[in-house]
This record gives structure tokens, sequence and C-alpha cells, in this order.
């Protein structure tokens, strides 16, 4: 029989030896919009009140985990709310540190979106030889591509990060052997239709001047009670 303070020192071991697998932290990758009509701005998830025509461009970043980035393939989607909100400009691969090749998926090609069809970008894909490579647990979060759109029609839309070709997309830790599984992120883009910004004006300009009229009645008749007087 195991003595009281015998088993209360076991337990703690085997708990100190799960602690890590508990707490482990999966990788997140992340989209920020970063530039407006070619202008840089201060870096966000969503944007409201884009105009058709104008450009929007976001970076893709990777915050590494638990067990660090041994290599990443990650795909986009965009448009899959049924509109044709936004017209794909460009995908544009990087090369981070720490990462020795950098492959195109041939097995997904991009599919640009139609009012039945949303839009797929392939993907952007990062290996490091050897995997030890890539980066540590820890590090600061790397930018793997640029993504680049024109607001096409009214609408609101995401884009999404994912693993959207399944046959590749996955991230590996440095490990090599260790899959891990990321949370993905997004951004949300609006573009309000010109009639409803157009009615919020009209009935603005309404209320403004009902609002003038109603003034200068209050002082005329108080002119005239004066004049009485």
């Amino acid at each position: 029989m195991i003595s009281g303070q015998r088993f209360a020192v076991v337990s703690f071991t085997l708990m100190a030896m799960a602690a890590p697998a508990a707490f482990a932290v999966e990788p997140e990758v992340a989209i920020w919009v970063t530039k407006r009509s070619g202008v840089a701005i201060t870096e966000v998830k969503a944007l409201s009140n884009l105009r058709v025509g104008e450009t929007v461009e976001a970076e893709v970043r990777v915050t590494p985990g638990t067990g660090g980035v041994g290599s990443y393939s990650v795909s986009f989607r965009y448009d899959a709310e049924g509109d044709d909100v936004l017209n794909r400009n460009a995908l544009l691969r990087l090369a981070p540190d720490g990462f020795s090749a950098f492959p195109v998926p041939t097995a997904a090609p991009d599919i640009e979106s139609d009012r039945f069809l949303s839009g797929q970008m392939n993907s952007v894909a990062g290996i490091s030889l050897p995997p030890s490579g890539g980066r540590a647990e820890g590090s600061a979060p790397f930018a793997i591509a640029t993504l680049r759109f024109t607001a096409a029609s009214e609408g609101t839309t995401s884009v999404e990060s994912g693993a959207f070709n399944s046959a590749v997309d996955g991230i590996l830790l440095q490990d090599a052997v260790s899959t891990a599984s990321p949370g993905y992120g997004g951004i949300v883009l609006a573009v309000p239709e010109p009639q409803a910004t157009w009615r919020v004006l009209s009935a603005l300009v309404c209320v403004l001047a009902v609002g003038g009229r109603t003034r200068a009645g209050w002082q005329g008749k108080g002119f005239a009670g004066a004049a009485r007087a």
C-alpha cells in the first residue's frame, strides 16, 4: 500500500510530466490590412467603408507555437458568402528567414470568384532544410505572403486563411514529424451601397433644414410678441 505522502509525491510528478502537453500553444495564422489605395494605414482586421474601385493590401503572418514551425503551407478563400465583392489582384509569396525552399503547389490552382463560386488563392508554402531551421518556439510573427484585392461591387465579405488545399496544407513543427493544429484568422471588408450613404446624407440635410425653420419661427414669434407689447 502506498502511503499518503508517497501518493502525493507520485501524483505531483505525473502532473508535472503532463504539464507541457497541457499548456502547448498552437501556431496562429493571421491576416492584417496594411494598405488602402496604395497608402499605408494603421493595421486593422476590418474595413467597413470601402468604395468600388479601391484597392486593399494585406499581409499574412504566422506566429510560432510550442515546437516552433519547421514548414508551412497555407491557402486563402474570399467571397465565400455568395457575392462577387472582391477581385484578386495579386498573391505575392514572401521568403522569410529560416526557410530554404518555397514550392508552389500545382494540384490546386487559383479560382476567381463570381456570384456562384467563392474565390480561392493557391497555397503559400515554405520548407526548412534541415527541418530544425524554420522559426523557433517563442519567436516573433513572420510574414509569408502579401494579398492584394480591388473592391468590385457592394457587399461584405471575408478573406480567410486556412487549409483549403487539403492535399498539401498544414504546419509541421521543427521536429519534422509532429503536425500542428494552427488557428486560422482573416479580415472582413465591406463596400456599402452608395444609395445607402446618400439616404443618410439626405436625411441629415432634412433634419438640419427643419431645425433651421423651427428656430426661425420661434425667433419671429418672439420678435412679434415683443413688438405688440
